[in-house]
């Protein structure tokens, strides 16, 4: 059974995109450079952050639930990368079945479309598309496929993409300055980043965030592609700015870093 995709589902896990009617001429990122792609729309979380080229035709994408490799086949309808083992999390979605109780779901996908719309490879929009379904894991309509998608499928969401090379960055950002969204807290998975208390961090002298709820400071340095990376009671956690609007509001990605790799990311 084959019902349509709710509204939203796949809003921080896959990132449907606006159809446009002008579709810009495909174009590529330049090998082994890593590219952004986030909600065009204020207000929308979720992200992808993807390594095109780790091998040949090969890709790396973190994505808020992980990191997912996969081959690529690149031609006009854009990049479809097939995941090596497909992307499952449990728990997904609030489904109520046919007995009125609350079951537990689980959200599959196999592969995910990356395709330029407007701008250049290196800076732009994109829309992006996934193979995916949500199935019913428990009671009465246990195996019910509740929604799914293909990569085929119209977008509903604008995506813009960057270079990360290309981003705003950090550098610009003085003491004093105060970040909205920032969270010291653990968080168990990406995909409930959104979920957990955000907070207030205000920078400091020394290369320190001082954050206003947990009322503590912790260090931070600057890796190698530029992001700070704070020592937390959880681990550690990593930050970095892509965008800064006309209006003074900023595109963030956060992610936590285990042995040096980050393992998902997440617009806060």
């Amino acid at each position: 059974m084959k019902a349509k995709m709710r509204a939203g589902v796949l809003v921080g896990m896959v990132g449907a995109v606006c159809s446009l009617t002008v579709m810009a001429p495909q174009a590529w990122a330049a090998a082994g450079q890593d590219m952004a792609y986030y909600p065009a729309e204020w207000g929308r979380i979720g992200a992808n952050l993807v390594t095109w080229d780790v091998a040949p035709g090969r890709a790396l994408v973190l994505s808020t639930v992980g990191r997912h490799l996969g081959r690529y086949v690149a031609d006009d309808k854009g990049r479809t990368i097939t995941y090596d083992q497909a992307k499952v999390i449990p728990n997904y979605s609030t489904y109520y079945d046919s007995c009125s109780q609350f079951v537990q779901t689980s959200y599959t996908s196999t592969r995910i479309r990356f395709k330029q719309s407007e701008g250049s490879a290196d800076m732009g929009k994109s829309l992006i598309t996934a193979d995916a379904q949500e199935v019913v894991e428990t009671g009465c309509d246990k195996g019910l496929v509740v929604w799914s998608s293909t990569v085929d499928d119209a977008d509903t969401y604008g995506y813009n993409h960057v270079l990360m090379s290309l981003r705003q960055g950090q550098a610009d950002l003085k003491v004093g300055a105060r970040i909205a969204g920032m969270k010291s807290g653990a968080i168990s998975d990406g995909n409930a980043a959104y979920m957990s208390p955000a907070d207030i961090a205000t920078l400091t002298k020394g290369r320190g965030l001082q954050f206003a709820d947990a009322s503590q400071t912790f260090s931070y340095r600057v890796d190698a592609q530029g992001w700070w990376v704070l020592d937390l009671p959880s681990g550690q956690r990593a930050y970095t700015r892509l965008q800064t609007d006309a209006q003074g509001g900023q595109v963030w990605l956060m992610a936590d870093v285990v042995n040096g790799k980050k393992q998902w990311v997440q617009k806060p």
